[in-house]
């Protein structure tokens, strides 16, 4: 049954049933694999948090039939998430990791094609379905109807109902922004960040936690080709779906003078804070380089080659995370981790579920050893 939702006198019109009420759309089977993964994983992951917190609730899974790539999470306990986002990743996967690309840059060798492409969808919606969830969880809404910044830098209180948070953002037009809303972009680009990590360390927890019970502690050379097979199946999920945000645009340098200028950080930025954690998770269940160093290099295969390539034997710095890797793009991630700290207080007294740590003085101050690029493009050391 379609349901009408309003919000900010937009009318909304959703289901949680799109076998029945979506027969007509071309994709309407993807759309329904996808939708049942949605509601799967709030599953497990409700059932896995609510005994430690008991003030959380299961969230209304809906999908709007919209062509727009986009997907929310509302005041009212619902999460949406639009058929055009579905489709157009769904679509970009089968582009970038085509039977062609896995073969010619052997990813995850051994896997059937098919088989690859469904883990990346999978991992996907997880990671779109969590965002979504740590929102809610995490009281984010709540958190920007009560709080802002002011021109100076200090943190208010406000009554300003918000009602939705959406992925779909632009950067501002304009070249210059004034104080007060740079400082409010950048406490929203640190919610944003807290969804993408929250939901990013839950999977690889969920990971972790179904590895060890499939191999012993001992079992070592299988848990790693668990890790690799299942963390680069997200990676690729994280690329193509920050790519699609990006517009699939490849490298836009030009970005770095706007990096407060929207409430969401650039798709750049967002791909390497969540590599760059999951990554730290590996090392502390591993505690070795040269274990993780096994995953790493299948997750240059992803991250590099085929980034880079993409179907269409593009300069190999045509990619889209590179921007992040200059000093401009390390010193604003280290400028959101920094706010996030400052939040934590407040956001910590409105969540209702597990929340991330604060990030310590070496999260920050590392950031700037991964410089490869200058503002404008140019390599200053190469890539390896």
């Amino acid at each position: 049954m379609i349901e009408e939702l309003i919000i900010d006198a937009e009318l909304h019109k959703i289901t949680k049933d799109p076998e029945r009420d979506l027969y007509l759309h071309h994709n309407r089977h993807l759309i329904i694999e996808a939708y049942a993964e949605f509601v799967r994983t709030i599953d497990a992951i409700y059932d896995l948090l609510h005994p430690s917190y008991s003030t959380v609730v299961k969230p209304d899974i809906y999908v709007e039939e919209r062509s727009d790539i986009n997907a929310f999470a509302c005041i009212c306990n619902k999460i949406v998430i639009y058929t055009g986002l579905i489709t157009e990743i769904s679509n970009c996967v089968n582009k970038r990791y085509s039977v062609e690309q896995i073969n010619k840059y052997n990813l995850l060798k051994g896997l059937n094609p098919d088989e690859i492409q469904k883990w990346i969808l999978v991992y996907t919606w997880r990671f779109i379905v969590l965002h979504e969830l740590y929102h809610i969880w995490h009281g984010h809404l709540e958190w920007i109807s009560t709080y802002c910044y002011d021109g100076t830098g200090n943190l208010i209180r406000k009554n300003i109902p918000t009602h939705l948070i959406q992925e779909a953002s632009v950067l501002a037009d304009s070249d210059e922004a004034d104080v007060e809303t740079i400082e409010n972009n950048i406490a929203d680009q640190s919610i944003e960040m807290d969804a993408d990590l929250s939901a990013c360390c839950m999977i690889i927890n969920m990971l972790v936690q179904n590895m060890s019970q499939q191999y012993s502690a001992e079992e070592v050379s299988n848990q790693l080709l668990y890790m690799k097979y299942h963390t680069t199946f997200l990676l690729c999920g994280m690329y193509t779906t920050f790519s699609v945000f990006d517009e699939n645009s490849g490298a836009q340098f030009w970005k770095l003078s706007k990096l407060d200028h929207s409430d969401h950080p650039i798709p750049a930025l967002r791909i390497i804070y969540i590599e760059d954690a999951i990554n730290s998770m590996l090392f502390q269940w591993f505690k070795n380089v040269s274990s993780v160093s096994v995953i790493e290099e299948e997750w240059n295969k992803v991250a590099v080659d085929l980034e880079a390539d993409n179907g269409t034997n593009e300069d190999w710095q045509n990619n889209f995370s590179f921007p992040a890797y200059s000093k401009a793009g390390m010193q604003h991630i280290g400028k959101l981790k920094r706010r996030f700290n400052e939040m934590y207080d407040s956001l910590k007294l409105l969540s209702k579920a597990n929340m991330l740590s604060k990030f310590t003085d070496e999260d920050i101050s590392s950031l700037e050893e991964f410089v490869y690029f200058t503002e404008n493009g140019e390599s200053l050391r190469g890539w390896s």
